[in-house]
């Protein structure tokens, strides 16, 4: 009886070994399946952050490339508002530029129809003016000048008394000094140094011309005494040219 007790205890014992281990395989086996799905968790929560990322910062990303084709979009527009305003300013400029050129042309057509009119001393004032020098960079500004400066220039010889001298060709055919007084635009009285040759400049037809007037000599040359200073001022009586303007 001992001994079966003993073969059946020492048969339990190996059974309950069998068990046991059974067991820990499976205690080690459900060990190894929990650990590789927190790993899985771990790395799939490591990964869902990383991809989280990529996604916020591509959708950043997004949102500023939209505001900068919105924001280009204006610019785009608005270059375009200015490209067509600026177009609109450029026609206006260019049409008033053709407009003043036209004025301009216009004031060069009547300075150039006055000329022959007028004193020969002024004639010279004028074409120094025409050849002078302008440190201007087109040729519209020096046109502008020198319409300017040729008015200026007829402006003020025509509120002087101007006092000239030239050499003149004398009826017995020699040369001669002649003493030329200017009174503004309208008129010119001229005489040699004896008062024996003189006369009377003024337009005639729209064309300057001297004309001889015998016993005037002595009253230009008085005048010319009063014009100096070099006697006591009076009124000295002189002939004139009266022109009618056509109406």
């Amino acid at each position: 009886m001992w001994i079966a007790f003993l073969g059946l205890w020492s048969a339990l014992s190996t059974h309950a070994d069998d068990v046991l281990d059974r067991l820990k395989a499976g205690v080690a086996a459900r060990s190894k399946v929990v650990v590789a799905r927190e790993d899985l968790a771990a790395h799939w929560e490591a990964d869902r952050l990383i991809l989280q990322g990529a996604i916020d910062g591509f959708r950043s990303e997004s949102e500023r490339l939209k505001k900068a084709i919105v924001d280009e979009r204006k610019a785009i527009g608005k270059a375009d508002g200015q490209r067509g305003e600026r177009a609109g300013q450029a026609d206006e400029l260019k049409a008033e530029l053709a407009g003043f050129e036209k004025r301009l042309s216009g004031w060069e057509a009547r300075i150039r129809g006055l000329q022959p009119g007028l004193p020969p001393k002024l004639q010279w004032r004028l074409a120094e003016v025409e050849s002078s020098g302008v440190e201007v960079s087109d040729a519209l500004s020096r046109r502008l000048f020198r319409a300017i400066l040729a008015v200026r220039t007829i402006g003020e010889f025509d509120r002087e008394l101007t006092v000239d001298s030239e050499l003149w060709d004398l009826p017995d055919g020699s040369k001669g000094a002649a003493t030329i007084v200017y009174f503004g635009l309208a008129q010119a009285y001229f005489t040699d140094p004896a008062g024996s040759y003189s006369g009377i400049g003024a337009a005639v037809d729209g064309v300057w011309k001297w004309q001889p007037r015998d016993g005037v000599g002595a009253r230009i040359l008085e005048l010319l005494k009063v014009h100096g200073r070099e006697t006591d001022i009076d009124f000295v009586s002189l002939p004139a040219v009266i022109r009618k303007e056509e109406p």
